[in-house]
């Protein structure tokens, strides 16, 4: 497997491109307004888009070319809450 591109979530996705730009040089490839490609894989994403569970898991849904929902989230622990009570609230 080859990593492809690195995601960096975001405040202000406008004012991280100049950051990114400024700083490395790169260059937008593409804007789908809440998400942006630079060049060299650098993909910034609005922070806007994510949501939080009400266990605090960080969790992005999105379709893919095929219609398809991804979705990826955080991790999960059950240190201290057990997955009955995850599934409870």
């Amino acid at each position: 497997m080859k990593l492809r591109n690195i995601l960096i979530v975001v405040k202000d996705i406008a004012r991280a491109r100049k950051y990114y730009h400024d700083l490395f040089g790169l260059d937008m490839l593409l804007d789908n307004d809440e998400n942006m490609i630079l060049t060299e894989g650098l993909v910034l994403q609005q922070e806007a888009c994510w949501t939080e569970s009400s266990w605090g898991q960080k969790v992005i849904r999105f379709y893919d070319l095929d219609g398809n929902l991804i979705e990826v989230g955080t991790p999960v622990y059950f240190n201290y809450v057990t997955p009955i009570e995850v599934s409870r609230k």
